[in-house]
């Protein structure tokens, strides 16, 4: 199947009258979200020997692309360079980004192989914008959505067990869990250099190989799995001007609640206060346990012949929290929401 144009070729492609159809279309875009009928308002505005034509090929084109786009099964280069070209400080490249992560049809991808924890294994990214969450979770009109988020390394996010009642058995606990947002402020524009941590890009769940033999497995049969989930994120470190980078794994906490239908802390230590064996840990037959680990200095780096090494970084949950834009001058830079008070 042939890629869709981008729309700066579907633009190039507008003959001179089908553009100016698109500068009438745009100027007039929100009139037509109250409207039910708007081919009638279409055939009014273009109705001229051969106008009507000239408008439902311009209507296929630029209007259609996005049916287009979903239906093209993005290749797995194309979805890498898709984020190594993207500049998450630039409002219009960072919506790009957003729109190919959730509305296009993007591959499994596969990252390679390691090691780690004794066994040699497969692990793949299973595309998405937003499978961390925050632990501090502020909005302000500065911030950004969760598909970028920060890392505090040294705001740790601790837990505590008390009685939930006088009539509980001494077993029977609560855990009550700290933010960090006591320890935290607000960033300026004098934290650009700050340390402890850094911006990043959600770009997918990590999944690891669940078949008998990794290593015995044909390669055009690897893809079709199994393929279990880590409970690990795939992100992408972002620098101050919005360059991706580095790529990292963060555990997730948060598991959805379909009571409320919103995002809850899972559970982190049984009853007697042990943590459970499932956190942090990549798979059963893992032999260690982390929370934050790098595994690339780029994208580029890892693929289906890519072999990686796992370097864990904390064991600890830390804290994270949303990334903002702040304007100096006439550019913008991404920073921490917030980052630990004496920093």
């Amino acid at each position: 199947m042939t890629r869709p144009p981008s729309d700066a070729e579907i633009l190039e492609s507008l003959t001179p009258q089908q553009m100016t159809m698109y500068h009438w279309y745009i100027e007039n875009l929100s009139s037509f979200q109250y409207v039910f009928d708007t081919r009638s308002i279409f055939a009014a505005k273009w109705s001229g020997p051969g106008e009507i034509e000239q408008w439902y090929e311009f209507y296929r084109k630029w209007i259609g692309r996005h049916s287009a786009r979903l239906e093209y099964p993005v290749p797995p280069n194309e979805f890498v360079d898709m984020i190594r070209k993207t500049n998450f400080a630039n409002e219009g490249s960072s919506a790009e980004f957003l729109f190919s992560m959730e509305m296009l049809n993007n591959p499994f991808l596969i990252l390679g192989e390691s090691e780690f924890g004794g066994v040699c294994t497969g692990f793949g990214l299973q595309p998405g914008p937003a499978y961390l969450c925050p632990n501090l979770d502020t909005m302000d009109e500065i911030s950004t959505d969760r598909y970028l988020l920060g890392i505090n390394t040294n705001v740790n996010v601790d837990y505590t067990s008390t009685p939930t009642d006088s009539r509980s058995s001494p077993k029977k606990r609560r855990q009550e869990r700290s933010s960090g947002e006591d320890s935290t402020r607000s960033t300026t524009s004098e934290d650009f250099d700050v340390g402890n941590g850094f911006v990043f890009a959600q770009v997918g769940a990590l999944y690891h190989f669940a078949g008998p033999n990794w290593k015995e497995t044909e390669p055009n049969m690897v893809i079709k799995g199994p393929w279990k989930p880590t409970g690990f994120g795939v992100v992408v470190q972002v620098d101050e001007r919005g360059r991706p980078g580095s790529v990292y794994i963060i555990f997730n906490f948060y598991e959805w609640d379909d009571e409320s239908g919103d995002r809850k802390h899972t559970a982190v230590t049984d009853e007697s206060g042990k943590v459970l064996p499932e956190i942090g840990r990549l798979h059963e037959k893992c032999t260690k346990t982390f929370t934050v680990a790098k595994i690339a200095n780029s994208l580029k780096d890892l693929g289906p012949d890519k072999r990686f090494e796992i370097t864990p970084l904390h064991s600890i949950e830390c804290q994270i929290v949303r990334a903002k834009v702040w304007s100096v001058g006439q550019g913008r830079y991404l920073l921490r929401q917030f980052i630990r008070k004496d920093d």
